[in-house]
């Protein structure tokens, strides 16, 4: 009996010291992590702030922003057109119908498609004294001398037109590209014998229409 009382009371001691020990090595270790969670947090406290402040970010200009500027440029009202010029609309038309209406002198050496020798002389003299006695006004353009088959389909009416019966030479004016006045040299036959009178008529004829 008295052994058990022994056992007994050694156990219950046993457990007791455990239990004070456990203790013990708790409250010690809760003391540790609180310093050592102090410490770091006085480390990090303590720390002194650095001397040199950041330096200011510099503003980069890059091709988006220059192109939001440009597109921004591009909100910006035109300015308002400028009036042109008033032009004298009746001066300047009027200047214009003037110088339209000039008129142009044609001598026409109208043919067939089957020409004697006569008819090679009534070309040569007439188309000669256009272009030696009137070289002025056919370099300007107020004269020029034109040869014309009237057998072609588009010249028929020229036969009419002018009331030809045998190869002739027409002095004619016009005006805007409108014939005003012609006449049939009706005298180029019995002048061919003789050059000089030929061209001399030639020659009058068409002063008379340059003047007109």
């Amino acid at each position: 009996m008295d052994e058990r009382k022994t056992n007994s009371g050694t156990i219950s001691f046993i457990v007791l010291i455990t239990i004070i020990f456990s203790s013990f090595f708790l409250t010690s270790c809760q003391k540790v992590t609180e310093t050592s969670h102090v410490s770091q947090s006085s480390e990090i406290t303590t720390d002194p702030p650095s001397e040199e402040s950041p330096e200011p970010e510099t503003e980069i200009i890059t091709e988006d922003s220059e192109s939001q500027e440009t597109e921004t440029d591009d909100l910006t009202p035109p300015p308002a057109p400028v009036p042109d010029k008033k032009v004298d609309t009746e001066t300047h038309t009027a200047g214009q119908a003037k110088k339209e209406s000039k008129t142009k002198t044609t001598v026409y050496y109208l043919h067939t498609s089957r020409r004697c020798g006569p008819c090679g002389y009534i070309q040569h003299y007439a188309e000669s004294v256009v272009k030696e006695e009137f070289k002025d006004q056919v370099d300007n353009g107020r004269l020029s001398f034109k040869t014309i088959n009237v057998e072609h389909p588009e010249n028929r009416h020229l036969v009419e037109h002018y009331g030809l019966v045998s190869q002739s030479v027409v002095v004619s004016n016009s005006e805007n590209g409108e014939e005003k006045e012609w006449e049939n040299l009706d005298q180029i036959w019995p002048l061919l014998r003789n050059r000089d009178q030929f061209q001399q008529y030639i020659k009058d004829s068409i002063n008379k229409f340059l003047k007109g």
